[in-house]
Protein backbone atom coordinates (compact mmCIF):
# COMPACT_ATOMS: atom_id res chain seq x y z
CA UNK A 1 0.00 0.00 0.00
CA UNK A 2 2.92 2.33 0.57
CA UNK A 3 3.57 2.26 -3.19
CA UNK A 4 0.33 4.18 -3.71
CA UNK A 5 0.85 6.43 -0.69
CA UNK A 6 -1.58 4.76 1.72
CA UNK A 7 -1.03 3.62 5.28
CA UNK A 8 -2.23 0.31 6.70
CA UNK A 9 -3.63 0.81 10.21
CA UNK A 10 -1.72 -2.16 11.64
CA UNK A 11 1.92 -1.84 10.55
CA UNK A 12 2.97 -5.26 11.92
CA UNK A 13 1.93 -7.98 9.43
CA UNK A 14 1.49 -10.62 12.15
CA UNK A 15 -1.21 -8.45 13.77
CA UNK A 16 -3.33 -8.10 10.60
CA UNK A 17 -6.37 -10.14 9.65
CA UNK A 18 -5.93 -12.60 6.79
CA UNK A 19 -9.13 -11.68 4.94
CA UNK A 20 -9.23 -7.89 5.15
CA UNK A 21 -6.82 -4.97 5.19
CA UNK A 22 -7.80 -1.73 6.90
CA UNK A 23 -6.19 1.45 5.57
CA UNK A 24 -6.29 5.07 6.68
CA UNK A 25 -8.14 7.30 4.27
CA UNK A 26 -5.89 9.89 2.60
CA UNK A 27 -8.73 12.37 3.11
CA UNK A 28 -10.66 13.65 6.10
CA UNK A 29 -13.69 12.37 4.20
CA UNK A 30 -13.37 8.63 3.64
CA UNK A 31 -16.74 8.70 1.86
CA UNK A 32 -15.55 11.22 -0.74
CA UNK A 33 -12.38 9.20 -1.34
CA UNK A 34 -14.29 5.93 -1.68
CA UNK A 35 -16.78 7.57 -4.06
CA UNK A 36 -13.84 8.48 -6.32
CA UNK A 37 -12.50 4.93 -6.06
CA UNK A 38 -15.96 3.57 -6.95
CA UNK A 39 -16.14 5.86 -9.99
CA UNK A 40 -13.11 3.94 -11.28
CA UNK A 41 -14.86 0.58 -10.90
CA UNK A 42 -13.71 -0.55 -7.46
CA UNK A 43 -16.20 -0.75 -4.59
CA UNK A 44 -14.71 -0.66 -1.10
CA UNK A 45 -16.51 -0.26 2.25
CA UNK A 46 -15.71 2.33 4.87
CA UNK A 47 -13.90 1.06 7.92
CA UNK A 48 -15.17 0.97 11.47
CA UNK A 49 -13.41 3.86 13.18
CA UNK A 50 -13.92 2.44 16.65
CA UNK A 51 -10.86 3.30 18.70
CA UNK A 52 -8.89 4.65 15.74
CA UNK A 53 -10.22 8.18 15.56
CA UNK A 54 -9.33 8.46 11.86
CA UNK A 55 -11.29 7.71 8.69
CA UNK A 56 -10.53 4.24 7.34
CA UNK A 57 -11.62 1.88 4.60
CA UNK A 58 -11.40 -1.87 4.14
CA UNK A 59 -10.06 -4.04 1.33
CA UNK A 60 -11.33 -7.61 1.36
CA UNK A 61 -9.13 -10.30 -0.15
CA UNK A 62 -11.00 -13.56 0.16
CA UNK A 63 -12.00 -15.84 -2.67
CA UNK A 64 -10.77 -15.81 -6.24
CA UNK A 65 -8.66 -12.64 -6.29
CA UNK A 66 -6.57 -12.48 -9.46
CA UNK A 67 -3.73 -10.21 -10.54
CA UNK A 68 -6.10 -8.02 -12.60
CA UNK A 69 -8.24 -7.38 -9.49
CA UNK A 70 -5.18 -6.24 -7.56
CA UNK A 71 -3.92 -4.03 -10.39
CA UNK A 72 -7.33 -2.37 -10.84
CA UNK A 73 -7.71 -1.77 -7.11
CA UNK A 74 -4.23 -0.26 -6.75
CA UNK A 75 -4.80 1.95 -9.80
CA UNK A 76 -8.15 3.20 -8.47
CA UNK A 77 -6.68 3.91 -5.01
CA UNK A 78 -3.68 5.80 -6.40
CA UNK A 79 -5.66 7.75 -9.03
CA UNK A 80 -8.31 8.77 -6.49
CA UNK A 81 -5.64 9.93 -4.06
CA UNK A 82 -4.08 12.11 -6.77
CA UNK A 83 -7.50 13.55 -7.65
CA UNK A 84 -8.10 14.48 -4.01
CA UNK A 85 -4.72 16.20 -3.83
CA UNK A 86 -5.54 18.40 -6.81
CA UNK A 87 -9.01 19.55 -5.81
CA UNK A 88 -10.61 20.66 -2.55
CA UNK A 89 -13.11 18.60 -0.62
CA UNK A 90 -16.74 19.41 -1.27
CA UNK A 91 -17.91 21.67 1.53
CA UNK A 92 -14.38 22.44 2.74
CA UNK A 93 -13.83 25.90 4.23
CA UNK A 94 -12.05 28.29 1.90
Amino acid sequence: MSEVGLEITLPVPAERAHGVTVCRSPSASARQYLDLVASLGVGLPMGLEIGLGVPTFRIGHLGNVVEQDIAQTLYALARSKRLLETRPLVGAAE
